[in-house]
């Protein structure tokens, strides 16, 4: 969205809420992008909305992570940020996605 490419994190959300992802490079063009299930690894969940009061973890942590299982998924979790150098956060970033597919 403003011709630069952007790293982003896709995770997909188990019932527990843990979250298991990976990060992607998406390009200026129109393309697919893929991760390999087998390459999801644990990552955080963040906590949306925003809780309040203000010192109230950003991040979810389950009590206990579980393995990956696939039947177990209930949403997907994508976010900007993850993989981005901290000097580069807080530059604009943008993306546009089209679809999601799991395959």
């Amino acid at each position: 969205m403003n011709e630069t490419p952007c790293k982003l994190q896709v995770a997909l959300v188990m019932k527990d809420g843990s979250a298991y992802g990976g990060v992607i490079t998406v390009g200026v063009d129109a393309a697919d992008y893929s991760i390999n299930l087998a390459d999801l690894k644990s990552v955080n969940l963040v906590t949306l909305p925003r809780p309040y009061p203000g010192f109230l973890p950003y991040f979810f942590k389950p009590s206990a992570v579980c393995d990956f299982d696939i039947s177990s998924v209930e949403t997907i979790q994508v976010s900007i940020g993850p993989g981005i150098a901290a000097d580069q956060l807080r530059a604009k970033h943008g993306i546009a996605i089209e679809s999601i597919r799991l395959e």
